[in-house]
């Protein structure tokens, strides 16, 4: 795609940034099926994502856009074989964001509340995972950045839209 970097250069970016911070909320986006991606570059682009540990990956599909220089390039992809790398990612990106949120419980965040409301409130923490705020006594605003401590949620709530639940920790 003509990027001025490689794979190299993103692992060292990464190895910086994970000597610089404890276990940052490090996200990628991968556009696959890009006309002429062979399965070796697909393998080892997907390798490295893999092995990178990305907590999120952004895939989607190259599409044919008119007037981009990729819009005349030999070798399109057939859109099976680009619904199946698609899929490929996706099901990375899942597994690298579960076990990321994984590593995260028991620990203290800052989060935003998003909306509030009851003894429950949304928010966002500083690693940008959703969670849902357990508020005891008087609901906090939304903009409001709350300390709190990030727990596993339920099993009967893992597909719920949200990362964790989040104990919001006294002001001593």
């Amino acid at each position: 795609m003509g990027r001025s970097y490689d794979g190299k250069t993103i692992e060292d970016a990464i190895s910086l940034l994970r000597r610089a911070k404890i276990d940052p909320f490090l996200a990628c986006d991968i556009i696959t099926g890009f006309p002429g991606e062979t399965e070796t570059e697909f393998k080892e682009t997907f390798e490295m994502c893999k092995k990178l540990d990305f907590a999120w990956i952004h895939v989607f599909p190259y599409s044919k856009r008119p007037g981009t220089a990729a819009f005349s390039f030999p070798d399109m992809l057939h859109e099976t074989e680009v619904t199946r790398r698609v899929g490929l990612f996706t099901d990375l990106a899942q597994r690298g964001r579960a076990e990321y949120v994984r590593r995260r419980f028991g620990k203290e965040v800052d989060v935003l509340v998003e909306k509030s409301g009851g003894k429950l409130c949304r928010g966002v923490s500083e690693n940008y995972l959703k969670t849902v705020i357990l508020c005891k006594d008087n609901p906090p605003s939304p903009g409001e950045v709350l300390r709190c401590k990030l727990l596993e949620k339920p099993d009967a709530e893992k597909n719920e839209d949200y990362d964790a639940i989040a104990e919001i920790i006294p002001i001593s």
